[in-house]
């Protein structure tokens, strides 16, 4: 063999080395909702233009040999794509695999459905639509422009939001995200006691159990937002310039409780708030369900009548989260603390009792301007993802307030279960004479 065939066949086994045929990965791909059928005979891509079908393949063969699974990792590692869809067709003996994607174009939109279900508005529904810009297919947009309204049935008012929103740096080290808006909207007051809307809107809905409180925001807000790439660590500075207004109680209907909850919507002071608000926050833990770790965040909101507010104040908010692992068992923990100075509005000072703070006792039990709040909760594993509870809280109120003992530490003991790490049923009971036990059904961790 002469020194030329040799350095040809050299070349050829490093060429299909580097990069391997796309016919060779297509004979693994198994529709796993159908195995009898056996492996694909070819893989064929349709609908893109901007990627090119080698890389499409490669993309695919990164993941297993579920079909379904290999297009999810494939989206995964090519994210420029609007839509995938695929289906196996008969070609003859031949039994190919078809996907069909839809890239992303430059100018793109998005019109969503906008529903909620609370105390104050009763139903209200509308639409939010978004517009956003990309450079090219492969880049990620840079902005966006949105706006939405829906009508509030339960007390006959429209509400409305819109704005754009910049972002520099994407996919960096490091991303800065600058937002404006305008907006008559409702605003929860304490989004730890109620952290998921699903669930405030399906309680409120069947059985009328809405426990947050709620103000209307009117007026804009200016907001520039820093975050690692990993987004363990952002920092957001804030500054708003609008109205608060009360909201009364507007549908007590509930679908499994006619009468519906019997708790008033807690009011706010009205007047002009313009304020300026830092935020830090570090998330070290390692996910959503079996957590370990710990989270803290620290906020400084400073409201002053140069800056045009009817309002003088300076609030800082501490909140640290723990989570402690031990075998199969938990141990979660929180540390909430609240400091005023000045006369800060009621819709900016804490407010304990209830589900998601003190679970012994009825909400709004404690009011005021400065608090402290600790939560402590063991989960015992018994078997799959079902968990005994046994919990404690205190929380300590003082200045001058809503409430009618600003001066003493209150605390409450309770029980409960966690099934499939989802439902948690629980019973807390205050530590003081004549209390009566207390019920609370919720599906999301409220710390």
């Amino acid at each position: 063999m002469g020194r030329r065939a040799r350095v040809g066949i050299l070349v050829a086994i490093a060429a299909l080395t580097a990069c391997p045929l796309p016919l060779r990965a297509t004979t693994r791909y198994i529709d796993r909702d159908a195995p009898e059928r056996g492996p694909v005979d070819a893989v064929r891509i349709v609908g893109n233009r901007g990627i090119g079908e080698n890389e499409i393949l490669n993309a695919l063969g990164q993941g297993p040999d579920d079909i379904k699974n290999a297009v999810r990792v494939m989206q995964g590692v090519l994210p420029y794509f609007r839509s995938v869809e695929w289906s196996v067709e008969k070609e003859g003996d031949r039994r190919v695999l078809l996907i069909d994607v839809v890239e992303h174009t430059e100018l793109e939109g998005l019109t969503e459905l906008s529903a909620a279900f609370n105390r104050v508005s009763g139903w209200a529904w509308g639409l939010r639509r978004d517009w956003w810009r990309r450079a090219d297919i492969r880049s990620d947009p840079k902005g966006r422009f949105f706006a939405e309204a829906r009508y509030a049935f339960g007390n006959d008012r429209w509400q409305h939001r819109y704005g754009a929103e910049a972002r520099w740096f994407v996919r960096r080290r490091h991303e800065i995200v600058a937002t404006a808006l305008r907006q008559r909207w409702l605003a929860p007051r304490d989004i730890d006691v109620m952290p998921n809307n699903a669930e405030q809107t399906f309680l409120a809905m069947t059985y009328g159990a809405d426990y947050r409180d709620y103000h209307e925001r009117l007026g804009s807000e200016l907001s520039v937002r820093a975050q690692t790439e990993d987004t363990r660590h952002t920092v957001t500075t804030r500054v708003v310039a609008e109205r608060h207004v009360s909201m009364t109680t507007a549908s007590g209907w509930s679908l499994f409780a006619p009468r519906g909850g019997s708790e008033a919507n807690m009011p706010a002071t009205p007047g002009r708030l313009r304020a300026i608000t830092a935020e830090y926050e570090f998330d070290g833990r390692n996910g959503p369900v079996f957590t370990e770790g710990w989270a803290q965040s620290v906020a400084v909101e400073r409201s002053l009548p140069g800056l045009g507010s009817d309002f003088a104040f300076t609030r800082v908010q501490s909140h640290t989260r723990a989570y402690f692992r031990f075998g199969d068992d938990f141990v979660n923990a929180r540390l909430r603390v609240v400091l005023a100075g000045g006369d800060p509005p009621l819709q900016r000072q804490v407010v304990w009792g209830g589900s998601g703070s003190l679970r012994g006792y009825e909400r709004h039990a404690f009011v005021g301007p400065n608090g402290w709040l600790t939560n402590v909760e063991y989960r015992r594993h018994f078997f799959s993802g079902t968990f005994g509870l046994v919990f404690a809280d205190a929380a300590r109120v003082w200045g001058a307030g809503l409430g009618s003992d600003t001066t003493a530490v209150h605390a409450s003991v309770g029980y409960g279960i966690l099934l499939e790490n989802a439902l948690r049923v629980r019973v807390a009971r205050a530590l003081r004479s004549g209390a009566r036990a207390r019920w609370h059904v919720r599906w999301a961790r409220t710390f």
